[in-house]
């Protein structure tokens, strides 16, 4: 009995079709590890900026800047962005940036100090070229720096407090960090986060950013 061997055009044919699929699955692997890093970083920053109302709220006024939250600050704002309804996404996330990139710091809320050690510059926006300790992954309004919480309640809740941002404060949405990327087959687009007073998450598109 003859046994049947492939033809080289069947051979030709596999490997188009092997390396489509390839072509196809591996930005939508880029995207899902993107996405994955944007929800960390949006968990991050409504930490940061209800650790920020909290600060101001037990001293009268707001930080000049992030590290002057304190652990017990951040502790009280994780217990409150695990009571949304969405945790598990927050807690896919995070498996996901840690399962992708071994030894970038995150955080839970039981695992604060250890990963933390009390460091507000140590909460790290996986997407960040120059994570802390080297840079810093947030920075904050500059505007709201020693603001009497009285005035900073009397704010819109558009008013931005947080976001990405390689300094620790910012005053326009052009001086955030565009590290974010959403990928149409290898041509990336960058994007920065920011959160507003009522913790509402958005972007601002990074155009002619430069560099990866």
């Amino acid at each position: 009995m003859r046994k049947k061997s492939f033809t080289l055009i069947e051979l030709i044919i596999v490997l188009i079709i092997v390396g489509g699929i390839i072509t196809v699955a591996i930005p939508l692997y880029h995207n899902v590890v993107e996405k994955a890093k944007a929800k960390v970083c949006e968990a991050n920053l409504k930490v940061l900026a209800a650790a920020v109302e909290i600060y101001a709220l037990e001293n009268d006024q707001l930080p000049g800047s992030l590290g002057q939250l304190q652990p017990q600050h951040l502790r009280k704002a994780w217990a409150q962005i695990f009571k949304e309804e969405d945790e598990w996404k927050i807690k896919l996330a995070y498996f996901i940036v840690d399962f992708d990139n071994r030894g970038l710091a995150y955080a839970s809320s039981n695992l604060l100090q250890r990963y933390l050690g009390g460091d507000i510059k140590l909460i790290t926006c996986p997407s960040d070229p120059t994570p802390p300790p080297q840079g810093t992954s947030y920075g904050i309004n500059c505007a709201l720096a020693g603001m009497s919480y009285r005035d900073y309640k009397n704010l819109p809740d558009s008013y931005i407090v947080v976001g990405d941002c390689e300094t620790s404060c910012f005053h326009s949405l052009w001086e955030l960090s565009f590290r974010h990327k959403r990928y149409f087959f290898y041509y990336p687009s960058h994007y920065a986060h920011y959160i507003t007073k009522a913790r509402r998450i958005f972007t601002q598109e990074g155009y002619g950013y430069e560099g990866e």
